[in-house]
């Protein structure tokens, strides 16, 4: 049976009531997979028709808040009632440093977590919220319901924290691959090699990373969308699917908003001729 994913938010790091922070979902056999878990998440669950107690695994590609932001509210959610015994305990997989951060959000929430303990019923409230994790590494690969996963490094220019991108490869030979937050590299393009889907991120027009370089701001951090077209080029995958879009220009006053239906196409094209897709929340994808 062929595959499917779901993009249930292509925003980046800046609040966008159009687009939530980036979380997937990737089906594998019957199981969603959440691949990241950015601000909204929880809400395009729910806007997908998934509930967030079907969630037992979770990805994460690096360890920016945008990223993971509604992990606290996917921990607690489902222990609200009788979901939690279905659920079990999550499993998280991500860079160095998940384990940290995973610790430290039980630890947070600690006392909220003792209210529900003390219920009839709601004995292993405690023993739930406790995550599996795993941390990975470059080459890192696991086995789910027939599909393996395969993660590699990525580079998220200078700004200096381990960052993986993820490839999904089914029983029936279709694959996904997550680029996570990088500037063209490497590790993406052999990841992503020959295969059916590349989710890749594309935050900033080619103008505003033009503008950033000329008055000194930080700009070799995120992937523009010539960039994402040469990486797909490179990687000879069939259809590139763009997210993690910046809202607005941040350089004009007013912030006028980004039209990435206009902005894109026109840039990948330079690159890349194969299917192009401009990433919407919610958007539905067939493998």
């Amino acid at each position: 049976m062929s595959g499917r994913a779901v993009l249930l938010g292509t925003g980046a790091g800046k609040a966008d009531p159009e687009r939530f922070s980036p979380s997937n979902v990737v089906w594998v056999g019957a199981e969603p997979v959440l691949v990241d878990c950015g601000n909204g998440a929880l809400l395009r669950l729910r806007a997908a028709g998934i509930y967030p107690s079907q969630i037992r695994r979770v990805f994460l590609t690096h360890l920016h808040y945008d990223h993971y932001a509604d992990y606290p509210y996917l921990m607690i959610e489902p222990l609200i009632g009788e979901a939690a015994f279905e659920r079990g305990l999550l499993e998280v997989i991500g860079p160095p440093g998940t384990a940290r951060l995973v610790r430290s959000f039980e630890a947070t929430y600690d006392i909220e977590i003792d209210s529900y303990a003390y219920l009839p019923g709601y004995e292993r409230t405690r023993e739930l919220c406790r995550a599996r994790v795993t941390e990975t590494y470059d080459g890192w690969q696991t086995e789910i319901e027939g599909w393996r996963v395969t993660t590699m490094q990525v580079d998220h220019g200078i700004v200096k924290i381990p960052s993986f991108g993820y490839r999904f490869d089914g029983p029936d030979g279709e694959s996904i691959t997550f680029s996570g937050d990088t500037i063209p590299c490497k590790g993406i393009v052999n990841l992503a090699k020959d295969g059916d889907v590349l989710v890749h991120e594309s935050t900033l027009p080619d103008a505003e990373v033009a503008i950033r370089k000329q008055r000194g701001f930080a700009w070799r951090i995120h992937s523009t969308p010539s960039d994402a077209g040469r990486v797909a080029r490179d990687a000879g995958v069939r259809r590139l699917v763009l997210n993690h879009f910046a809202a607005w220009n941040s350089f004009e006053s007013g912030k006028p908003a980004y039209d990435w239906h206009q902005i894109a196409p026109p840039a990948v094209r330079e690159e890349f001729d194969g299917e192009l897709v401009i990433g919407e929340d919610l958007l539905q994808i067939a493998l």
